[in-house]
């Protein structure tokens, strides 16, 4: 039997909706309050075993925590998993241990939201809700009581800042993560994402004669609020520079032009930036975007921060 409660208010749910709601009106709670309230509600559990379970995401990597009464545990996970498969790892865990214990009622303890919510939903294709789900209805059949009970986060509860410490302890350990943790798909797409994405940057970096790079740097998409429908296909023609000036000798088959003042062919950069003939046009309007050596950057000046409404560009 498994019974969802939260821990802030003496009363259980079994949808997610309640536990969501729950939640929602303990998070505005003074810490003393909510610690105060979370031990009065957990002495109602008394008769059941504590079980804490946290989970921890940094620069270093992924790992969770579990705190028994008598034991604790802490678990290094692959780098690419999120915090909530780590929610989910350190409740699993918990569960797997369970079923070695004399006891007959338990109460887990988590400050993960969505975890406690995906656990609501019988119909998940998590592989880790999916494992969890297998062990409450094994436990079940072996006479198990499982309660679950959300904590809130940070307010002096020692035993789940003893699991959170676990877990941060291990991801900061140099063992790498046990093999037997399989990574879930969802969790590989921001990794694949962030690798296409490095390589797509890397081919543009490698492009030499790149007109469009000196307005993108760094890739990726572009918001534009706020402007005009016009003055977005103007901007949008000066960033790839296709305008009646530049590239409009293409569609006559003519001869690309000069600028008379630099000799040198007719370019946005030439017409906004360089050409002396502009006099002291960009250093009436363009100062900010000078760089060290004087010159002007014309990344800043047509880029997508500064040519939205709010920014100091004067289009």
């Amino acid at each position: 039997m498994t019974v969802l409660c939260w821990a802030v208010y003496d009363h259980c749910c079994c949808a997610a909706g309640c536990l969501v709601a729950s939640i929602n009106k303990s998070i505005n709670l003074p810490p003393p309050v909510a610690r105060s309230l979370l031990l009065e509600h957990a002495f109602t559990h008394r008769e059941s075993l504590p079980v804490y379970t946290d989970g921890s995401k940094s620069d270093a990597g992924v790992g969770f925590g579990v705190v028994f009464p008598d034991f604790c545990h802490g678990g290094r996970l692959p780098s690419v998993m999120s915090i909530f498969t780590a929610e989910l790892s350190a409740i699993l865990y918990a569960y797997q241990n369970i079923f070695t214990l004399p006891q007959p009622t338990f109460t887990l303890f988590s400050d993960s939201c969505s975890a406690l919510q995906a656990l609501c939903n019988f119909n998940s294709s998590h592989p880790l809700v999916l494992a969890i789900l297998e062990w409450l209805v094994f436990l079940g059949h072996h006479g198990r009581k499982v309660t679950f009970c959300w904590v809130p986060p940070h307010v002096g509860v020692d035993e789940n800042e003893r699991a959170d410490g676990l877990a941060k302890a291990t991801v900061s350990n140099s063992r790498p993560p046990a093999r037997h943790h399989p990574v879930p798909a969802v969790d590989l797409r921001p990794y694949i994402d962030a690798t296409v994405r490095s390589c797509w940057q890397d081919r543009w970096d490698a492009i030499l004669a790149n007109k469009l790079r000196d307005i993108c740097q760094r890739l990726g998409l572009w918001s534009y609020s706020g402007l005009s429908r016009r003055w977005e296909t103007a901007l949008f023609c000066l960033r790839i520079s296709h305008t009646l000036l530049t590239p409009g000798f293409i569609m006559e088959r003519a001869h690309p032009p000069y600028c008379d003042d630099c000799l040198v062919p007719l370019t946005v950069r030439d017409l906004i930036v360089e050409c002396p003939s502009l006099g002291d046009l960009p250093r009436r309007h363009l100062s900010e975007y000078r760089k060290g050596d004087g010159s002007f950057s014309l990344s800043q000046v047509l880029g997508e921060e500064t040519c939205s409404v709010g920014g100091n560009t004067r289009v």
